[in-house]
């Protein structure tokens, strides 16, 4: 005989049971990489209601095994926010910053001078470096694509390319 589904009270009774039984254990991971209770607290918060929004009982088959598993991308996701940097509004930091219209025209003559000088070393290039140059970086292709492409091997064409860009630093720089 078919069991009758639970209904979606009786779930989140169970659940609470069952989160009620295993929380010690998630908490007690979260502490032993946190070692601060107030974040350990909002991250097994954020477990339970992540365990909460499991709609099929049917894939809760060990509770304990699920909320370790949970607390372990949970965790994962809080240490992974913690090495970004935030990023801060500051109008007066803003205001200083600001680049006047001299500095913006300025900089336009700067880029459109490095501009003209890269399209110059750019044909100064013997024919192959230029085509294997844009073939890597402009087609994405791979260095197997391109050697396929232009009928030479995949070390001539790694070879073209760092003479390639070897001669645009030495000319630029």
């Amino acid at each position: 005989m078919a069991e009758k589904p639970k209904s979606s009270n009786q779930l989140i009774q169970d659940r609470l049971a069952a989160f009620a039984v295993y929380s010690p254990d998630p908490h007690n991971l979260l502490m032993s990489n946190l070692r601060n209770e107030a974040d350990a607290q909002d991250l097994l918060q954020e477990i339970f209601l992540r365990y909460l929004r499991v709609r099929h009982d049917k894939l809760v088959k060990q509770p304990r095994a699920y909320l370790f598993g949970i607390a372990f991308h949970v965790l994962s996701g809080f240490r992974s926010k913690l090495r970004l940097s935030p990023i801060t509004f500051n109008s007066q930091t803003v205001e200083c910053l600001a680049e006047t219209p001299a500095d913006l025209a300025a900089s336009t003559v700067e880029a459109d001078a490095f501009r003209h000088d890269l399209a110059r070393q750019l044909q100064n290039l013997p024919h192959a470096y230029r085509e294997v140059l844009f073939l890597r970086m402009e087609a994405g292709l791979s260095y197997k694509k391109i050697a396929k492409e232009m009928g030479i091997s995949a070390s001539t064409v790694k070879k073209y390319l760092v003479n390639a860009k070897a001669c645009l630093r030495m000319n630029h720089g």
